[in-house]
């Protein structure tokens, strides 16, 4: 509210500073950088083998989004985009991560432009909605997140063998077929 924040015309726009917001910049500066790390490290492991890539692409741009010190509306839309191409291999909480990313663009149209000035000046409905809207995308990141640790291959399992099991095996249809000879 009043009082709490302050404001910085920086880079071409005006910045809302919170209390403690240079400290709250260098730990989420932490944050991106230990995650996306963590997702690096995942990758050259071979573990996120079974994830489809439109997956990997949506954790990795919300990390990005609520680690950074910009959460700009046309993030959303990008983020609307990402998930319309998740939505032809699902994740096992894909409906709920739409949902969540959905509410949050929404949030932000109705932020930006229509309640700008009331947020600006602290006013309390124009925060509760930018409030929630980065509620609505933290969790959206953390259920992507668990979503995705959840499928990524167990480190013990070496490569080739992964790529056995993922590759299309031409010899199941001779194994199927040699089964129904000897039971005839």
């Amino acid at each position: 509210g009043p009082g709490t924040t302050s404001s910085n015309y920086q880079w071409g726009s005006l910045e809302i500073l919170p209390i403690n917001s240079a400290a709250i910049g260098v730990a989420m500066t932490i944050a991106v950088v230990l995650l996306l790390g963590i997702i690096a490290l995942w990758h050259v492991q071979g573990r996120l083998e079974r994830i489809p890539a439109p997956d990997i692409v949506l954790i990795v741009v919300l990390i990005s989004m609520v680690t950074s010190r910009v959460l700009s509306p046309q993030y959303n839309l990008w983020l609307m985009g990402i998930v319309a191409v998740c939505g032809f291999r699902p994740q096992p909480q894909y409906l709920r991560i739409l949902l969540l990313i959905g509410l949050s663009s929404f949030a932000a149209q109705l932020l930006f432009p229509f309640m700008y000035s009331s947020f600006r000046f602290g006013g309390l409905v124009a925060t509760t909605v930018h409030a929630l809207r980065i509620y609505w995308l933290v969790l959206a990141t953390v259920l992507c997140w668990q979503g995705m640790v959840a499928r990524l291959i167990p480190p013990s399992m070496p490569r080739w063998r992964l790529r056995e099991e993922l590759a299309p095996s031409d010899e199941l249809p001779a194994r199927m077929s040699a089964s129904v000879e000897t039971s005839i």
